[in-house]
């Protein structure tokens, strides 16, 4: 692939592009699950998919115009942005009411409908242009400024389609692992508390909405059965809060530490510190300029709070319990469960990039897993893909320059992963 498409690939990639590796795609949740995770595969794909090709070839065409609009209006014109300059924050905003859903046919008809408007808004006289002969462009008048901002508008959605795109292609090898997934799904119990908070206690909607959440831990025929006996009894809300609660225990799984790994930790002023040994290759310390001091102090910075801080200390050799690196060829990062002391990076990572992403890495070793939910569904043929905590940009949820380790997660390293004396 060109080097054009490699700082999109890590821009685009990064909100969803890593993950906790098992190796079992048939582990299942249950209301006390004993361990819910792998929202990321390590797999790439033989073949490219073709409306992933499409879609990478149109931004092509339009980042050309782009600069081939910027280098010949006048100095005064208004330049239009590149295509590669901002992210989509598909992955950031789905949430589990409003999820990012990714199909071979909605991305074809998203594709369909940028095509047409973009012809429309480079002008029927460049219709050679669109169709791939890229000397064939012809100078544009500068946009007005109502023009200006329909591209802008433009460009988002182009944006969109190109991380969709990209994350539709890497998931291509594992769409039916990612099936068995479905049963992890809480966007009913979301839907719950909607309908309680629209409605109402009592009202019938939240019934029917508690009866559809039942279906995910009984058969239909148990769920009417449960209802009709509490509904006799005049405790139909009894119902409602027992499998709202169940929904409750469902989402929890996915913030709660499940490893019985222990590290070392010590105490310095009222601060709990618990230290991660790794030891670096020659890859990591090129990538990060021999600065180590900034990979520890990005990792603390994001894994500290009032009293619990987390530091990397550099260390010669492998041993147990050591961490250590290794470099993918593909655009996934992931933490093998098998080997949790091992942090699989894209190779494609950088600087900042690289530190976020090993920063959210190291709660994976710290035995959290993804605070997102993806599957497929057979039926649809359309991958779900949301965010289970949208309040705050949570770092086991999504990656973002600005995410945050909540201090819930600290509470939990503070009474298992530390050994009590």
């Amino acid at each position: 692939m060109s080097r054009l498409f490699l700082p999109i690939i890590v821009i685009l990639g990064l909100l969803a592009s890593c993950g906790l590796k098992t190796s079992s795609p048939t582990t299942k949740s249950t209301s006390a699950p004993s361990f819910i995770t792998l929202t990321e595969v390590n797999c790439t794909s033989d073949e490219e998919n073709a409306v992933h090709v499409r879609s990478v070839e149109f931004a092509a065409r339009v980042e050309t115009f782009i600069n081939h609009y910027n280098q010949l209006t006048s100095s005064q014109t208004k330049k239009l942005p590149s295509l590669y300059s901002a992210s989509s924050k598909l992955f950031l905003d789905s949430t589990p009411l409003d999820p990012l859903i990714i199909s071979e046919v909605r991305l074809e008809r998203t594709q369909s409908l940028l095509e047409a408007g973009f012809r429309k808004l480079i002008g029927p006289s460049n219709d050679d242009y669109f169709k791939g002969a890229e000397n064939s462009l012809l100078l544009l008048t500068a946009f007005s400024p109502s023009q200006y901002e329909s591209f802008e508008v433009f460009l988002k959605r182009t944006r969109k389609l190109l991380a969709k795109g990209y994350r539709w292609q890497s998931l291509q090898c594992s769409l039916d692992e990612l099936s068995h997934r479905k049963d992890r799904d809480v966007r009913r119990y979301f839907s719950l508390l909607e309908v309680k908070e629209e409605k109402g206690e009592g009202h019938p909607l939240v019934s029917e909405a508690a009866m559809d959440l039942c279906g995910e831990f009984h058969s239909p025929v148990i769920c009417l059965s449960e209802h009709q006996i509490l509904r006799r009894k005049n405790l139909e809300s009894k119902f409602t809060d027992l499998y709202q609660n169940k929904g409750r225990e469902k989402r929890a799984a996915f913030f709660q530490r499940h490893s019985d790994e222990s590290f070392s930790c010590k105490e310095e002023q009222g601060v709990t510190i618990l230290e991660i040994p790794f030891v670096s290759n020659q890859a990591l310390s090129l990538k990060l300029g021999g600065n180590f001091l900034e990979l520890n102090k990005g990792v603390t910075k994001r894994w500290s709070n009032a009293k619990f801080k987390v530091v990397l200390k550099k260390v010669t050799k492998k041993g147990p319990g050591v961490l250590s690196f290794i470099w993918q060829k593909g655009g996934i990062s992931f933490v093998d469960r098998a080997d949790p002391f091992t942090i699989n990076l894209s190779e494609h990572l950088v600087n900042q990039q690289l530190i976020l992403t090993i920063a959210h890495e190291i709660g994976h070793v710290l035995g959290f897993p993804d605070c997102y939910h993806e599957f497929y569904d057979k039926r649809k043929k359309q991958v779900i893909y949301y965010s289970l905590d949208n309040e705050i940009e949570n770092l086991m949820c999504t990656l973002s320059l600005e995410a945050l380790v909540p201090d819930h997660y600290f509470n939990q390293l503070q009474e298992t992963a530390c050994p009590k004396d």
